[in-house]
């Protein structure tokens, strides 16, 4: 009778114990997710318990994340290839760290669409109007651009319009800038709200290098015309010196040379022709100066003796040439000559100044002896008239 009696007793405690155990450790967990963007994954309506352990099952492989009440993980998973199987299991603890309930849920993730800033190249010119910048169309989805100038810079100073962008164009026009400049067109595109989960934004971006293009010398005169008294010749020659850039010379509406020399013989001149210049950046050759145009009607006439002054025959010895290199002039004032020599595409490689001896002589100079191959030597008279010699250094 009595062990019948304890046998209640425990049988009694036994299912008592089961509905608290059940009430302690069945309880059901939950959570939602706020975001599910490939870049950033927010938990949401989470159950209350006092620490979580997290497990992120990708294709068979799991990390593990361990958090208490107060902190919300939040995962990224940008490295992970659309298709691939992603889990998410949340076991919860009470205080004692006893297990409380746990969870398991499928993530379907909205991925970063393959999307590139498209334009022809990764350079603009300055006064380059209408530049268009593309990106693939992907549906669903908001496109919002921006142009960011370099640290310090004013976009004000560098962009003349920006277009009201389309939802995959941006065009824009560009100030002249005096400098090389380096943008960044900065495109956020965002996905469509799905549900009660917030969007998903990425961003993407692409650097573009502004160009210069300024009419180089002086605005007013920036070509020198000279016309040889004694013929019909005509010598056009840019008034500033440029480093790496392409001549291209024309007459009327065909090209006539393109060379690296800043100045070119035209034949058979006539008033009524059209004499013109673009100069193109070696660098960057998808930049060019605007087209400069040569009014002969108002082109310098000299007589022989300016002629001679203003352009002194110049011969220079020995050529091939090593370490030294004597230049003589003939029926000179004295002036002052900026000596440069260049290579064969027109980048300089060392000047010097030299006073020219008066009534013609020589001068000597030394240059490095690391210069070999085919050179340009530039002669600079008075900052205004130009002679080129070709030479070779061995």
């Amino acid at each position: 009778m009595k062990l019948l009696k304890h046998s209640i007793i425990f049988l009694v405690i036994g299912i008592l114990s089961g509905f608290i155990m059940q009430n302690s450790y069945g309880q059901e967990i939950d959570f939602t997710f706020k975001k599910v963007c490939q870049n950033e994954v927010i938990i949401n309506n989470l159950s209350d318990a006092h620490a979580y352990l997290w497990k992120v099952k990708i294709d068979g492989s799991t990390d593990s994340y361990f958090t208490t009440s107060v902190n919300k993980p939040v995962f990224n998973f940008i490295g992970i290839a659309q298709g691939q199987l992603v889990e998410i299991e949340l076991t919860a603890y009470d205080e004692n760290y006893n297990e409380i309930g746990a969870v398991t849920k499928a993530l379907e993730l909205t991925y970063k669409p393959s999307i590139l800033i498209r334009k022809t190249n990764t350079v603009v010119c300055s006064n380059e109007k209408n530049v268009t910048f593309t990106a693939d169309i992907i549906n669903g989805y908001a496109y919002e651009w921006e142009i960011i100038p370099p640290a310090g810079d004013n976009l004000d100073d560098i962009i003349a319009n920006q277009y009201l962008p389309t939802n995959n164009e941006l065009i824009s026009d560009w100030k002249s800038v005096e400098t090389v400049k380096e943008v960044l067109i900065l495109l956020t595109v965002t996905s469509e709200m799905n549900n009660e989960m917030e969007s998903c934004t990425f961003k993407y971006s692409n650097s573009v290098l502004i160009i210069p293009n300024k009419i180089p010398g002086d605005d007013d005169k920036p070509i020198s015309i000279v016309r040889k008294a004694s013929g019909s010749n005509l010598i056009l020659c840019l008034n500033s010196n440029q480093e790496s850039v392409i001549f291209d010379w024309g007459l009327n509406d065909h090209l006539v040379k393109s060379d690296t020399l800043p100045y070119h013989e035209y034949n058979d001149i006539e008033l009524s022709s059209k004499y013109w210049l673009i100069i193109k950046d070696r660098t960057f050759s998808s930049c060019t100066t605007d087209t400069l145009f040569c009014d002969l009607t108002k082109s310098f006439e000299f007589d022989n003796e300016t002629m001679q002054k203003a352009h002194p025959a110049i011969s220079i010895f020995p050529n091939p040439a090593s370490m030294i290199l004597n230049i003589n002039f003939e029926k000179t004032d004295g002036e002052q000559v900026q000596i440069k020599i260049k290579d064969q595409f027109g980048r300089m490689i060392w000047a010097c100044e030299k006073n020219m001896p008066k009534h013609g002589d020589n001068i000597v100079i030394y240059p490095p002896e690391h210069i070999k191959g085919m050179c340009f030597i530039e002669f600079c008279i008075d900052n205004q008239f130009r002679t080129v010699k070709k030479i070779i250094f061995r």
